[in-house]
C-alpha cells in the first residue's frame, strides 16, 4: 500500500486568485449616463405633471340623454340645446345608428325637441340633467314599430 505524505508535513500553498485588472471608468462615460438618467426623470415627470393638469382642467360630461327608436321613425330629428351651449346638438335617426341617438352633456336644465321626418312635433320639453343618472326616452312607445294584436 503506498504512503500518503502528511498534510502537515507538506503544507499547500495556495496562490491567491488572479484578479482581472479593474477598468477605471472615464468621468465622460459617468457623466453621460449621470446626464442620461437625469434627462429620463426629466421627462417623465414632465409627462406626469401635464396629464395631472390636463386631469384637472378638463370637465368630463357626466349626463346623457338617449334616444330610441325603430324603422318607422327614420329621418325622425332630435335636438337638445340649451342656454350654456354655442349651438343645438343634434342627430338623426337612422339605420347606421340603430334608430338611436347620444347625447353626452354636463349637468343642467335643457330643451329636448324630437320631431319626425314630416316635420311634426313628437315631444318638446325642459329637462334638468343630474350626474350619473342617464335620461332615456323610448320613441317606441310614441310609435311603435308593429300594431297590438
Amino acid at each position: 500500500m503506498a504512503e500518503h505524505p502528511d498534510i502537515s508535513t507538506h503544507p499547500r500553498v495556495v496562490e491567491p486568485a488572479q484578479r482581472a485588472p479593474r477598468r477605471r471608468s472615464n468621468g465622460v462615460r459617468t457623466l453621460s449616463v449621470f446626464f442620461t438618467l437625469t434627462a429620463a426623470f426629466t421627462v417623465f415627470l414632465l409627462a406626469a405633471g401635464i396629464l395631472y393638469y390636463r386631469y384637472l382642467t378638463v370637465q368630463e360630461p357626466t349626463c346623457s340623454v338617449w334616444v330610441l327608436g325603430n324603422s318607422t321613425l327614420e329621418g325622425t330629428t332630435i335636438s337638445v340645446s340649451s342656454l350654456t351651449l354655442e349651438a343645438p346638438l343634434q342627430d338623426t335617426l337612422r339605420p347606421a345608428s340603430r334608430f338611436s341617438a347620444r347625447f353626452f352633456m354636463n349637468p343642467g336644465n335643457y330643451r329636448v325637441t324630437i320631431t319626425d321626418k314630416d316635420g311634426k312635433s313628437l315631444l318638446d320639453q325642459n329637462v334638468d340633467l343630474y350626474p350619473s343618472f342617464p335620461l332615456g326616452i323610448d320613441l317606441n312607445r310614441l310609435k311603435p314599430e308593429t300594431r297590438p294584436s
